[in-house]
């Protein structure tokens, strides 16, 4: 992974995100297969940055849909690699695949748990309640849920983005997950450069997941309207290369038109 690698840079609302799965599935590719893809990063990524010698006790809580089914498939893995896994499921009904995984997960032995306290012994926890693509607000028992999460002294880890943030404003639905860490998954949700959103995310990192451009310039075209500047760009694009005894009169002039004469801070600090 670089930054100039071009999915690294795209921005995209939570609409945009779905329309380039649903490319993805219109061309073939299992929905089981995307989220193994998924999975499997993130699971990669947590035996790397949290190790069983030191993180061996992981609480995982799945919600309803497939974000919950990538947290059921990071358990397994998790399972597979000897730590010690448990399940917080606090929602009944399960999406197909999502329920396909929390029967083998369950066939593997991984224990279920009936409430967030019994996950009070672990090491880490992992947040699959929600994703991407929540528009209402949490209220009631999974409210409560995520406040206790947030009140245990554990590190947190969201998959794709902490349970209870609105995908494109970065708005809190009533509460929210605060997570030490978020893998984003497959492009950049919008909400992570909204300021609302950031004493939740924690430490953020792209997992890529394999998005072929075509999918992207299907939605996005071929101009994308919202991209991050990376540093390599950056470098290109802004030639810094300058002697060591250069002055200003000699590195070109810059006409500033910002502002107004009633809010002028902007241009005074430019």
């Amino acid at each position: 992974m670089t930054v100039a690698s071009p999915w690294f840079r795209a921005v995209v609302s939570a609409a945009q995100m779905q329309e380039i799965e649903n490319w993805l599935f219109a061309q073939g590719m299992p929905v089981a297969a995307l989220m193994e893809k998924a999975a499997l990063q993130i699971a990669n990524r947590l035996s790397l940055l949290y190790p069983p010698t030191k993180f061996p006790r992981i609480g995982v809580v799945v919600g309803p849909g497939h974000n919950g089914g990538d947290g059921l498939v990071v358990a397994r893995e998790l399972k597979l690699q000897d730590y010690q896994v448990e399940v917080l499921q606090p929602l009944d009904q399960l999406k197909p695949l999502t329920q396909n995984h929390a029967d083998y997960g369950k066939g593997l032995g991984i224990p279920w748990v009936d409430d967030v306290q019994a996950l009070a012994h672990c090491d880490l926890i992992i947040d699959a309640l929600f994703g991407f693509g929540l528009t209402r607000p949490i209220t009631g028992a999974i409210a409560d849920l995520v406040t206790a999460i947030n009140a245990l002294p554990i590190p947190v880890v969201s998959i794709d983005l902490p349970s209870g943030i609105h995908t494109d404003t970065g708005e809190i639905l009533g509460t929210a997950v605060q997570a030490d860490r978020s893998f984003c998954l497959g492009l950049w949700k919008r909400a992570y450069f909204q300021d609302r959103a950031l004493a939740h995310l924690g430490q953020t990192e792209l997992l890529g997941i394999g998005l072929p451009l075509q999918a992207i310039a299907s939605v996005l075209g071929q101009i994308w309207p919202v991209q991050i500047l990376g540093t390599e760009q950056a470098r290109r694009t802004l030639p810094l290369s300058r002697s060591l005894v250069t002055h200003k009169y000699q590195q070109g002039h810059v006409l500033l038109i910002c502002g107004s004469q009633q809010y002028a801070g902007g241009a005074l600090l430019a």
